[in-house]
This record gives C-alpha cells, sequence and structure tokens, in this order.
C-alpha cells in the first residue's frame, strides 16, 4: 500500500512555529574555525590576557577588524589568493613584542 504525503511533510510543527517566530530575523552566528600556528595561539593568549578579554572576544574584534577595512579598501590582498589560487603565507618572522 502506498503512502500518502502530506503537504508540508518533513517539517515539524515546532519547526513552523519557530520559523515564524523569527519573523525574517538574521539567525544566530555560527562557529568558524582556522588552524594557527602554536606561536601565533600564543600570542593570542597573550593579548588577551593583557586586555583582560577572553581569546574568542579578540579572535571576533580581529576578524570583525579586518573585514571593515578590507570594505573600506585599507586591506588589498594579492589578486591570486582572492582567486583562490594560492595559500596566503603568513608565516612571517614577526618580533613577540612592539617596542
Amino acid at each position: 500500500m502506498a503512502k500518502n504525503i502530506l503537504p508540508g511533510a518533513g517539517r515539524s510543527h515546532s519547526a513552523e512555529k519557530k520559523a515564524d517566530a523569527l519573523g525574517g530575523q538574521p539567525s544566530k552566528p555560527r562557529a568558524v574555525s582556522v588552524y594557527l600556528s602554536s606561536k601565533d595561539r600564543n600570542s593570542l593568549e597573550e593579548i588577551a590576557q593583557k586586555n583582560n578579554i577572553n581569546r574568542h572576544m579578540l579572535l571576533s574584534y580581529a576578524v570583525r577588524y579586518f573585514l571593515a577595512n578590507y570594505r573600506l579598501g585599507n586591506i588589498k590582498l594579492d589578486p591570486t589568493i582572492e582567486a583562490g589560487k594560492v595559500l596566503l603565507n603568513v608565516n612571517l618572522d614577526l618580533p613577540d613584542t612592539v617596542a
């Protein structure tokens, strides 16, 4: 015997109520991860401790700062990076402290 599929099948009533409650609101932020060298992770921890903030807050700020400055044209990426043809090499020999 064939099953009759009801209109709207697959979505529960609670899922529909939740979607209606959002009313077109943007969805909640989703986590994104990146790999960092231990030197970079240690530097982030040091900066976070020095400024009495947690690492997540620092990373969130850093990404938003980068995006804002990129959109303003203050940051230029190599065209091959934007085309996804090469990996961005950020293994620069940076000083551990600012003089």
